[in-house]
């Protein structure tokens, strides 16, 4: 059934594919501007499989627990993609935070500015509404770990919520990143749209997810510990706050070691 599943998505994928090519061919030939939006790029299927392999565990655990089934046939099947390791993901430096947030359009930079001063995943910042900012905190509600973590309000998350909240525009959604006239962002249009800028900006190796690195570097460079780090940032662990915070350390004292490497040279010169 898996097998099926993944080699559905690829074939749909690859229609797509086709479909915006022969579009794309018929708009040149007649001499109308071609489709602007990206254009899909080839699958494997192994995300949707495994999506798919997960729903039928939940399913066949449910039916186990009361007594519809006698075990779960899908309990130890592997996955069949790996999990992205976390060393993976390129930290956000203070510069590349400054340049994005000062060069890039306003549509993504707000979404920037809430994946890098709450800390949370991109799904959680795409849901935050004005009702969740209030008192001085942004209430968060985690689609991944179910609990509701309070972080406080600063910089310029600060002044994002007072612009979202005095918003008087009648079709204006509650949301705190939206798109041009008050239309609220996807997870899927939002990636997208940050990933055109990031490009554009010359930072290809960027993702929202390395936003999470600076966060959690951040909250320890104002003195929470890594328990704190865990249940802001809702990771499932202490160490792989530790993780994502150390990258980035990494990565700043690389460059202060250079920067230091390079003014001794200069020093040598003279």
């Amino acid at each position: 059934m898996r097998t099926k599943v993944i080699a559905g998505a690829v074939a749909d994928r690859e229609a797509m594919i086709a479909k915006r090519k022969a579009n794309d061919e018929a708009a040149i030939a007649a001499g109308r501007p071609v489709s602007k939006r990206k254009v899909p790029e080839p699958i494997n299927g192994l995300r949707t499989g495994d999506l798919f392999k997960s729903v039928l565990a939940a399913m066949f655990s449910w039916a186990t627990d009361h007594d519809h089934m006698d075990a779960n046939p899908a309990e130890k099947i592997k996955k069949l993609q790996r999990k992205k390791d976390v060393g993976s993901y390129v930290p956000w430096s203070e510069a590349q935070v400054a340049h994005v947030l000062r060069q890039a359009s306003p549509r993504v930079r707000d979404g920037v500015v809430v994946g890098l001063q709450t800390g949370q995943r991109l799904i959680d910042c795409m849901l935050m509404t004005k009702a969740n900012a209030f008192g001085g905190e942004v209430s968060v509600f985690q689609e991944k770990t179910g609990n509701y973590v309070n972080v406080p309000a600063t910089g310029p998350l600060v002044e994002l919520i007072r612009r979202r909240v005095s918003a008087n525009d009648p079709e204006d959604c509650d949301r705190l990143v939206v798109q041009p006239k008050g239309i609220p962002y996807s997870v899927r249009v939002f990636s997208s749209h940050l990933r055109d800028e990031l490009d554009r900006l010359g930072f290809p190796e960027l993702s929202f997810h390395g936003l999470r690195y600076a966060a959690a570097s951040r909250l320890l460079e104002a003195g929470c510990s890594l328990a704190t780090v865990s249940d802001i940032t809702g990771h499932s662990s202490v160490q792989m706050a530790e993780k994502y915070a150390t990258a980035r350390e990494r990565k700043t004292q690389a460059a202060a070691a250079m920067e230091a490497a390079a003014a001794k040279i200069e020093q040598g010169k003279h």
